[in-house]
């Protein structure tokens, strides 16, 4: 019998890991819009010292430097731990970030805090879309690609009216509470993803054909069985692509 991930399989599978993959591109542009508006708080400038406008720039811009170096990361956490394993870790990693932003009475703190949350934000944003277009029909994938961006913007606007309602809210909560708001939505990330599968494109690479051939018959739904003819082809296809990818080897200088 095919394995169920969150009481469904097929379209309703397809579905869940949508609602996941959105999630992290919902906290992504929530993140991108809620330092800004963070930054504008008089209590937040007393509280990190009133720092420069050179200072805060670089406060904003050290997350990115985070970001980067999390995305790189997962060129190996990816293989090794799978695509929602990795999702976990990551927001894991913002929700320690969120913490200590949201908890901070310096600007060092802060600045941990900022390198932390986007450690884990690159590692989310690096993983989730290859995960959904490795579990995603191809008809599908072009309409779940502008999904994704649309929902980076829906983030971006969320950021922008917690903050603005908060706004009127006196003393430092008015700056903590948006920042501790990330942990929301690492809880999300961290209830869903232990439930649903891993790419069937990197379990075959792995060499782990039987929990592909699960994988793949879930996805495929109306009571497909890993002997489906569907599945069978779609490993195949998977396995031939990458058997031809890795024929060959390139150096990083001739890519």
């Amino acid at each position: 019998m095919v394995r169920r991930y969150l009481g469904g399989s097929g379209d309703r599978l397809t579905v869940w890991i949508s609602i996941a993959a959105s999630t992290v591109l919902v906290f992504y542009g929530y993140d991108q819009g809620v330092f800004g508006n963070v930054l504008v708080k008089q209590d937040f400038l007393d509280t990190v010292g009133n720092p420069s406008t050179s200072a805060q720039g670089t406060m904003t811009s050290v997350y990115n430097i985070g970001c980067f170096i999390g995305a790189l990361s997962t060129i190996y956490t990816g293989d090794i731990l799978g695509r929602p394993r990795v999702l976990m870790l990551g927001s894991s990693v913002i929700a320690v970030g969120a913490i200590i932003q949201a908890a901070t009475y310096n600007a060092p703190m802060m600045y941990v805090g900022r390198v932390v949350a986007g450690l884990g934000t690159g590692m989310n944003t690096a993983t989730a879309g290859v995960w959904q277009s490795e579990t995603s029909k191809m008809r599908s994938r072009g309409k779940l690609i502008i999904i994704q961006m649309a929902n980076c913007i829906t983030g971006f606007a969320l950021s922008n009216w917690l903050t603005l309602g908060f706004s009127f809210a006196p003393g430092s909560v008015s700056w903590r509470f948006p920042l501790a708001f990330q942990i929301f939505f690492s809880g999300l990330i961290l209830l869903m993803c232990p439930f649903l599968p891993d790419s069937p494109r990197l379990l075959i690479r792995k060499g782990k054909y039987d929990e592909a051939y699960d994988v793949l018959a879930a996805l495929e739904g109306h009571g497909a069985t890993v002997n489906s003819p569907a599945v069978r082809t779609q490993f195949a296809i998977i396995k031939e692509v990458l058997d031809k990818e890795y024929k060959e080897s390139y150096t990083w200088w001739q890519l």
